[in-house]
């Protein structure tokens, strides 16, 4: 029979003391779902556990909890063999064992007035859900994504969290409400949002809560004139002056490389506006290391920014443009795949590209590659450094997640540590480092850092490997303001 031991979060606020943990051992062949195991441990150790079950059938949203971390619906989240710890939703007061209070939540949704405001509505016709507005009427309150949300958690006085923004994208979305629900928005902290996409990721719904929410508020707030955040908006106005996202002072990388220009090779470089302009070094070492794995790499001239720095913050028409270019060119190139180390950069290409080049007749003729593949595959071919000391660790950048390839990337950072003589560490690092959060909430992305930051100090590490430069940056930031030793490097650079 099957052992599953499970550890449970017993807490009664009434009685003084701290909350424990306290283990259960179930015996069964069964697989068991959240729910199963802990109606199992009611009956089979005549316990009193606190917790809340309706449909059972993921509809209700009222049986979340945290399982081994993450935030789950008990009545759909399956429990492995094994050890298991379960414990409240975080971020909300603990009524009793894994029961929380949502009163804080529902004293957010009354002031954000989420219910149809109908008053101003004179069409008397009916009107047709489209799939954006029927996806997020599909949204329980369950509050996983509230207790997954890192931004969140951190501030939740200041961003009331990804449930509230589905329902007042809900609202924007119909055509018979009339509330102001962008400019709502924006009072309940809408661009402290750290573009993470966590919430799309838990969604027991399917509901694409970034896409779908925050990025249709942020557009609704584009497109309303709303004011927004001076650095995002000066960002927008570079793209569509240069191309790029970034301030350009002197040549770009692409301007200094003998692979610019449309030449014969069979892998395409996307630098992005990153190695462009600040981190060149990693544009360069990007080229080498296509170089040693047998390739010959092409970098055509005219790419811009790849679009999703636009598109996230809510300029939707720029972030196409961005796209139709790129396509065009790289499909020109005639390359059967094309490489990037920014991990921004790859989740716009994978995530939003089909989305954006809609309609346009453009479709990519080429396969998008993150470079912990190339590394991955070039490792047979790489000489072992001489041990030498440092500890390093990798750290896995949002966007690399959300694009399906922290595998990739968490073996090519441990390989390329390993040959590189030092030691590889395997550290439980905070989810999001808030880089992305930079441009809008530096205040938020200075506390998310240092969460980070201090985590590498608990572990002895010298350095923090990941594969993003906004991680790079933000962390790097996060580390001279905790005055710590702690060094941050691309994968590119171990």
């Amino acid at each position: 029979m099957k052992q599953y031991h499970v550890s449970i979060y017993r807490h009664d606020p009434s009685v003084e003391g701290p909350g424990r943990y306290v283990d259960y051992t179930l015996s069964t062949d069964a697989r068991l779902k959240v729910l199963d195991a802990l109606d199992a441990v009611s009956k089979e150790y005549d316990t009193d556990i606190a917790y809340r079950a309706s449909c059972l059938m993921g509809r209700c949203g009222s049986c979340a909890v945290m399982l081994n971390g993450r935030a789950v619906l008990a009545c759909q989240a399956q429990v492995e063999p094994g050890t298991s710890r379960l414990e409240p939703l975080r971020g909300y007061p603990v009524i009793r064992d894994l029961l929380v209070d949502r009163t804080p939540h529902e004293r957010v949704m009354d002031a954000a007035r989420i219910h149809l405001d109908d008053s101003g509505f004179a069409r008397a016709t009916g009107f047709t859900y489209g799939k954006d507005l029927y996806a997020l009427t599909l949204c329980t309150d369950c509050l996983v994504c509230q207790a997954s949300c890192p931004a969140r958690n951190e501030v939740p006085a200041q961003f009331a969290g990804p449930a509230v923004m589905t329902q007042l994208a809900r609202y924007a979305r119909d055509p018979r409400d009339q509330g102001a629900r962008p400019t709502t928005a924006l009072v309940e902290g809408l661009h402290s949002c750290t573009s993470c996409m966590t919430c799309s990721e838990v969604c027991p719904r399917g509901i694409d809560v970034f896409g779908q929410a925050i990025v249709a508020l942020r557009k609704g707030t584009v497109d309303s004139r709303l004011p927004g955040p001076k650095v995002q908006d000066d960002m927008t106005e570079m793209f569509r002056e240069t191309g790029l996202a970034l301030p350009k002072s002197g040549p770009l990388l692409v301007e200094e490389m003998a692979e610019a220009g449309h030449k014969q090779g069979d892998v395409g470089v996307f630098l992005g506006c990153m190695f462009q302009t600040r981190h060149k070094d990693d544009g360069r070492a990007l080229l080498r290391v296509l170089r040693d794995a047998g390739h010959t790499p092409v970098v055509p001239e005219g790419l811009v920014c790849c679009g999703g720095p636009l598109l996230w913050t809510g300029h939707e028409e720029e972030a196409r443009q961005a796209a139709a270019k790129n396509v065009s060119i790289l499909n020109d190139a005639g390359v059967s795949k094309v490489v990037t180390a920014c991990a921004g950069c790859g989740l716009a290409w994978r995530r939003e590209y089909p989305k954006l080049l809609e309609g346009t007749g453009l479709n990519p003729r080429f396969e998008i590659l993150d470079v912990s593949k190339v590394l991955n595959a070039a490792e047979a071919a790489a000489p072992q450094a001489a041990a030498r000391a440092g500890r390093l660790a990798y750290f896995l950048p949002c966007h690399i997640r959300s694009q399906g390839a922290a595998d990739d990337a968490r073996r090519a950072a441990e390989r390329s540590i390993a040959r590189s003589g030092r030691t590889y560490v395997e550290v439980g690092f905070p989810e999001c480092c808030g880089g992305m959060a930079s441009s809008a909430d530096p205040q938020l992305a200075a506390r998310l850092a240092a969460k980070v930051i201090a985590a590498a100090e608990e572990n002895s590490i010298d350095t923090i490997v990941t594969s993003c430069p906004f991680c790079v940056e933000n962390l790097a930031r996060g580390s001279r303001r905790a005055r710590s030793k702690v060094r941050v490097t691309h994968l590119l650079g171990v």
